[in-house]
Formats: structure tokens, C-alpha cells, sequence
């Protein structure tokens, strides 16, 4: 029994002992954040950061560096909010330098909000800066963003401070979308992004401007080409607007049309009575083949990617086109965008290649997804309707 006594005093004194260290840690622990709060250390972790990269022209263009785009080290960076005129107002609310691999990261005041008239900005040297509107914590300025900085500011109808992020996005997306060749400035890129999107830009600008609520559809009219680095849009032809039946013919004369520009791009009004539709195409005879692309978006290309996808879905009879989800055809589109299919410079030949390859069977697959979502809900809709006609 003494013997049992003196070893739980031992394990009692052991125990102790790791419960005063313990507490020790825990006091020494909480005096270290009380004097770090107290120092004031943290306050400047607490605002909001806002960062991204600086990409403009300037290396050669190769296979490890496809657009051309230099990091820009070492420049002087600016955050400031404008008027409507791209003036300065008020004092800079933050300023900093990017770093050696051309990224930048700046601290906004507290009370800073994201806004249309919120630019940062990048001073080349020699009289030359690139801005981009502060969209997002994470913002890059490129060549795109100074192109769409310098249009909403020039525009003289538009009220850049209750302009929505949410169009300039829209107005990136569509820029960054068209087929850019590499320049070795910022100047002579900004007048190949001109050449490409002026057209359209400026339309889509004075809708924001004079409050238009149509929605307006813009995109590339593109035929096939063997050189995987040259695009080949189609200009001076005619887009038409026009509904269809489940086998894809035309119903009835156009709603709309336009004809694409020098660079090919076209833009369209939407009339007011009609939306994004699966049952809605813009078509255009290109090399006296038509092309065709299913109204899911409003930034869409016609070329043979969007005619094949058309064939595909207007070739299943087991599908009604009005009823289709525009979003799952829209990324079926994406995805054959994404994959390297070797073109020709005929439509057919290239459209055979897309249906030689493993990409064919991808979007067979996603048609055979979209028939069997529509399929179960059209069982689950008459069964719903059975069991209320057997209550009456």
C-alpha cells in the first residue's frame, strides 16, 4: 500500500508540473499578441490589398511567349480615382513599385471602394503610362485595359463613376476574345486592338452611355485556316438573325441583320421582344457554305466550330431546340474552342476533322447529357401531371 501511495504522488507531481507549464506558455503566448496589438504591428494587414501584373509588348514572340508580353519591373504605380473626364481627383490614395518580375501589390485607404472611376496606373517613362479599371482585388493592366480605360473615359455621354463593373468585364471578355495579333509596342497594340474592336466597342459603349436596354450581340464571322497562327475572319458579309425549327431550317424572313466589318467583327441589336435563345442563330454564308451559331451568348463567333455544334444538336431529332439550356451548349462551344483540332483552309474538310476527332465525341456526349436531363424532367413533368388528374 506505501508503495502505491508514493507513485501517484509521483504521477500527481508529473501532472502538475505539465499543467504549470502549460499555463506559463498560455500567459507568455497572450502578453506577446497583446504587445504586437498594442505596437499597432497589424493595422496595415487589415486593409483591403489590391494586386495583379503589369503585361505590355516588348519580347519577341515565340512558342514559349505566343502574345509578345514583357513583365514591366521596377515602375512606379498609382491609385487614384478620376472624373468623368479622366482628370485626377483628390490626392493619390496609394503608390508603390512593381517588382522585379513585374507584379505590383498596393494598400487601399479603409473607406476606398471599387468603382468605375478607380484606376490604377503604371508610368512606362517617356511620357507613356497603361492604366486598367480597379475591377477586382485582382487586377492586371495590359494593353486591353489601357484600349478600355482611355474609350469609357473619352466617351463624352457616359457617367464613368455609376458605370457597373460588371459591363466593364463584359467589355474585357469581348476584347480579350478576338483574335489579337502581337505588336512590338504598346502603341501599335493599341491600334491593332483598335482595328479589331472599335466597331463593336463603340457600339457597346453608347448603349452604356444612353441607357439602350436591348442587349447586343458581337462577335467574329471567321472561316478555317491551316495556319494554326494566322485567323482568317470574313469581312464585308452579311449576319442574319432568324429562328429555327428542331431540324434547323430557317422559320420565316430574318428578324435582324448586320454585315461584319474590315476585321470581320459584327454587332447585332437584339430586338426588345427576344432573348438568348437555343432556337434563335445568327447565320452567314461564307464560300457559299452556311455557318451558323445557336444564340447562347451574347459574345459568339460563327465559324465551324459553332456550325459544327449547330449540325450536331439540329441532327437530333429526339431534341427540341426552343427547350434546350443555352449554357451547356455555350460550353460545349468553349470546349471546342479550347481543343487543338487541325484545321483546313475548306469548311468541310475541317468540319470532317472535328468529327474525326476525340473531341466529336466529347460533344456526343454532352448532347447525349443535355437529351437525358430533358428526357427525366418530361418524365418527372407527367407523372407530377398523372397524380394530379387521378386527386381530381
Amino acid at each position: 500500500m506505501p508503495n502505491k501511495i508514493r507513485n501517484l504522488d509521483v504521477g500527481e507531481l508529473r501532472l502538475g508540473i505539465r499543467v504549470s507549464s502549460f499555463l506559463n506558455f498560455l500567459i507568455l503566448t497572450l502578453c506577446l499578441l497583446l504587445i504586437v496589438g498594442c505596437s499597432g504591428g497589424t493595422n496595415d494587414d487589415s486593409r483591403v490589398k489590391i494586386w495583379g501584373a503589369i503585361l505590355l509588348p516588348g519580347n519577341a514572340v515565340d512558342e514559349a511567349n505566343t502574345t509578345g508580353s514583357q513583365s514591366t519591373a521596377k515602375k512606379p504605380i498609382a491609385l487614384y480615382r478620376v472624373d468623368d473626364s479622366g482628370k485626377m481627383i483628390g490626392d493619390l490614395l496609394a503608390t508603390g513599385t512593381s517588382d522585379d518580375k513585374g507584379n505590383y501589390s498596393l494598400r487601399l485607404a479603409d473607406k476606398v471602394e471599387f468603382s468605375s472611376d478607380l484606376l490604377v496606373e503604371v508610368n512606362l517613362g517617356n511620357g507613356e503610362k497603361a492604366r486598367a479599371i480597379v475591377i477586382d482585388k485582382s487586377t492586371d493592366i495590359t494593353p486591353i485595359s489601357e484600349f478600355l480605360t482611355s474609350r469609357l473615359i473619352d466617351d463624352p455621354n457616359l457617367d464613368l463613376s455609376n458605370l457597373a463593373l460588371m459591363e466593364v468585364r463584359n467589355l474585357t471578355r469581348f476584347v480579350e476574345s478576338l483574335p489579337l495579333n502581337p505588336q512590338p509596342d504598346l502603341a501599335t497594340m493599341l491600334d491593332e486592338i483598335a482595328r479589331f474592336s472599335d466597331f463593336a466597342t463603340t457600339a457597346k459603349i453608347n448603349d452604356l452611355a444612353t441607357g439602350n436596354p436591348q442587349l447586343r450581340l458581337s462577335g467574329l464571322l471567321m472561316a478555317p485556316s491551316s495556319d494554326p497562327q494566322v485567323k482568317k475572319p470574313v469581312a464585308n458579309h452579311t449576319v442574319k438573325l432568324y429562328r429555327i425549327d428542331n431540324d434547323g431550317r430557317t422559320v420565316g424572313t430574318a428578324i435582324s441583320q448586320t454585315t461584319s466589318n474590315a476585321a470581320g467583327v459584327f454587332t447585332l441589336l437584339l430586338p426588345t421582344a427576344e432573348k438568348l435563345s437555343s432556337d434563335l442563330t445568327l447565320r452567314a454564308v461564307v464560300r457559299t457554305y452556311p455557318l451558323h451559331a445557336l444564340l447562347t451568348n451574347d459574345l459568339l463567333n460563327i465559324d465551324v466550330r459553332s456550325e459544327y455544334v449547330f449540325t450536331e444538336l439540329t441532327q437530333n431529332h429526339d431534341l427540341e431546340m426552343k427547350d434546350l439550356p443555352i449554357t451547356e451548349i455555350h460550353e460545349g462551344i468553349e470546349y471546342l474552342n479550347s481543343v487543338n483540332i487541325p484545321e483546313t483552309n475548306g469548311i468541310v474538310s475541317t468540319l470532317r476533322a472535328i468529327e474525326n476527332s476525340p473531341a466529336s465525341i466529347e460533344i456526343a456526349l454532352r448532347i447525349e447529357n443535355i437529351q437525358a436531363a430533358r428526357a427525366a424532367s418530361s418524365e418527372k413533368f407527367g407523372s407530377s401531371t398523372l397524380g394530379a388528374v387521378s386527386a381530381r
